[in-house]
């Protein structure tokens, strides 16, 4: 059953870039807002119902919470920022690369062994992204400058599930998140005052759409998987998330008109494919 919460997490992740797309205030400041009300509304919440355990987080946890939130920060500028450049399939693909960094930091800082079979679904579901990446090729003269931004993206994404990984082992969902949301937001307010940003100005249209954002795709998507992180492997959490491009593809059809060739939908039938060879067989191992 959280297996199945957790994989329900990309589908509320996957509106991202249908909000992104459908809004045209600045990428930044709509990644902002995002994350600004998302503090106010989990906040209050915090201090009221879990004040004792907010109370006692030590200046390590706190440490580990900000790094985490920080480059949940660097993750959501780059993402915006490259759905400028590329399309919703392009850049949703390449973020989702994050599984690959994942595994790697795992290997490499937690000891974490990574099985054939394991290796066997994530490679399947990598191949059917770039299926999908490709179906995209050549349709934006700076695409690959989205490609590569995106890319980042995947990098900075990829230490924030580490580092949630290590606050979620005595942190509770409500106060990382918490926590984590006010120093993507910090981050990215930073980010606007440097680069001239304004924080206001955007009509009620746009406030909407960050809000939805928040409902959507923080809570329903990033906070699922972040609540995830206590019970199941990083690299699981990550391979859900390729889920993510598949249904994006179909909104970036339905709602913006953008072609898709058979090879994607092929694609697609490959990340789903390479999901559930994963947890039927790679996971049960690890």
């Amino acid at each position: 059953m959280k297996k199945l919460i957790i994989l329900a997490g990309a589908i509320g992740l996957s509106f991202s870039a249908m909000f992104a797309r459908l809004s045209n205030a600045n990428s930044l400041a709509l990644a902002f807002y995002r994350m600004f009300f998302a503090v106010l509304f989990l906040l209050p919440i915090t201090l009221w119902k879990h004040r004792d355990e907010f109370r006692s987080i030590t200046v390590k946890q706190w440490l580990l919470c900000a790094i985490s939130g920080i480059f949940l920060g660097f993750h959501f500028t780059c993402f915006f920022v490259s759905l400028d450049y590329t399309t919703i399939a392009s850049t949703t693909v390449l973020v989702d690369t994050e599984v690959f960094f994942v595994a790697l930091l795992g290997w490499l800082f937690a000891k974490e062994k990574i099985t054939v079979h394991g290796i066997t679904g994530i490679l399947l579901a990598f191949a059917g992204s770039i299926i999908i990446a490709m179906g995209d090729a050549g349709k934006s003269p700076n695409m690959i400058l989205g490609d590569i931004i995106a890319l980042v993206g995947a990098v900075f994404i990829a230490i924030h599930v580490r580092m949630g990984k290590l606050c979620r082992t005595n942190i509770s969902t409500t106060v990382y998140t918490t926590i984590i949301y006010f120093f993507a937001a910090l981050c990215m307010g930073v980010e606007m005052l440097i680069k001239g940003i304004p924080f206001t100005g955007y009509d009620g249209y746009n406030y909407l759409l960050a809000l939805g954002l928040t409902v959507f795709c923080t809570f329903l998507g990033h906070s699922i998987f972040n609540w995830g992180l206590k019970y199941e492997k990083a690299t699981f959490i990550s391979m859900a998330k390729l889920l993510e491009p598949v249904f994006a593809s179909v909104m970036g059809v339905v709602l913006f008109k953008e072609m898709v060739a058979g090879r994607t939908v092929m694609g697609c039938l490959l990340v789903i494919a390479g999901i559930i060879y994963y947890i039927l067989r790679g996971s049960q191992e690890n």
